[in-house]
Order: C-alpha cells, then structure tokens, then sequence
C-alpha cells in the first residue's frame, strides 16, 4: 500500500513538473522608451493635470512566460528601464531628467490567432525601484538626492501591452507596444497631499523567446 502511494505521487509529482515545463519559455526584450510625467496640482480644491515633455531612453528586459492554457500565459519580467521627462522654464532653460530603474512586472499574456503568427496582449503591475537619477541642464549634470530632493524611488505601476509573433528557429520572434504608468504618489514632499507625479512612458520593443522542453507558442 506504502509503495503504491509513493508510486503514485511519484508519478502526479513527475506528470506536473513535466506540463510544467513543456509549457515554459526564457526570452530577452529590447526596445526604446519615450518617457514623461505627469503632473497632478490641486489648485482652490480642483485638481489640474499637466504633462512635461518627452524624452527617449533605453529598456532591457528578462522575461519567462508560464502557460496556463494554449491561450493564457503567465509572463513575469526583470527590466532595466529609463524614465524622465525634459521641462523648460521661463528663461528658456531646458532641464533633462532621467531616472534609471530596476523594474519587475507581473503580467497576464494572452494570445490570440493560429498559425505561425500571433497576436499578444499583456497587463499587469509593475514594482520598480530607481537605482540613481541626474539632472542635466546644457554641459552640467548633477546627481538626484532622493531624500534631500523628495522624491519617491519605490513606484508602482500599471502595464498594458500588444504585440505580434512569429515562428523562427528554435523559438518565437515578437513585436510590441507598451504603455506603462505609475500609480503611487512619487513626489515625497509636505506638498505630497497637494501635488501628485507619475511617471508614463509608450515603448516600442523587439524580443525572442525560446522554450523549455516541447515549449510551443
């Protein structure tokens, strides 16, 4: 009865890791973002929103994707990406800022189409962190203090994404679009309760993700 139960679970324990990994693809994502921010002010109890202009900056992504079904995937990321925004004030001075970030996505992937190519859509959170941050204004760059200039470096955001794939080689070549947002209050300050800023950022990427074990996209 003992070698019969240690069998069995030997059997459901090897069957599952199995399913588990036939279903299982590593990938690698590369692309370009175009960062702003968005300013929320409270101004005589009304809330104004207002936009600083954009700026280019680099992402670069490890991804893993967990089939669920043939339809449904779980995508988890580790991302390197480049937020910031450009701003100029009244006496034409233009200030570049940039923020470099550690970011970890958690997203739902769903996939739609037959055939060698697909169409994709992902959504889900993000929790990033800001490794450093500089402020460059003509020749002269200085560092971000982010406790002496308040500024949030935990952030949490949202992701929406859509895609297209395709068959070649080993694996599976994808094209995408993302458009991500933070949620959280960045701005530290005592005016915290009175000025919200989020970062956002539209990113266009390229990617290849190859499976484990009889892995199909």
């Amino acid at each position: 009865m003992k070698a019969g139960l240690k069998i069995l679970v030997a059997l459901l324990f090897t069957g599952t890791f199995n399913i588990l990994y036939a279903q299982i693809g590593l990938g690698i994502r590369g692309g370009v973002n175009f960062a702003s921010a968005e300013l929320e002010e409270k101004n005589n109890g009304t809330w104004e929103t207002s936009y600083r202009d954009v700026i280019p900056g680099l992402n670069a992504t490890l991804l893993a994707e967990i089939g669920i079904t043939k339809k449904i995937a779980i995508q988890p990321e580790i991302a390197f990406n480049r937020k910031g925004y450009r701003t100029t004030l009244l006496d034409d001075t233009e200030y570049r800022v940039k923020f470099n970030y550690i970011e970890v996505p958690v997203l739902l992937k769903g996939k739609f189409g037959s055939g060698v190519v697909k169409f994709t859509m992902v959504l889900g959170p993000t929790f990033g962190y800001a490794i450093n941050g500089k402020v460059k204004s003509g020749n002269t760059e200085v560092d971000i203090d982010f406790d002496k200039d308040e500024i949030n470096q935990f952030e949490i955001g949202a992701l929406f994404g859509i895609g297209v794939d395709f068959k070649l080689g080993p694996g599976n070549v994808f094209l995408d679009s993302r458009l991500s947002r933070s949620i959280n209050n960045l701005d530290t300050s005592d005016a915290s309760d009175e000025f919200h800023w989020h970062n956002q950022y539209v990113s266009f990427g390229m990617g290849y993700i190859i499976g484990l074990g009889n892995y199909s996209q």
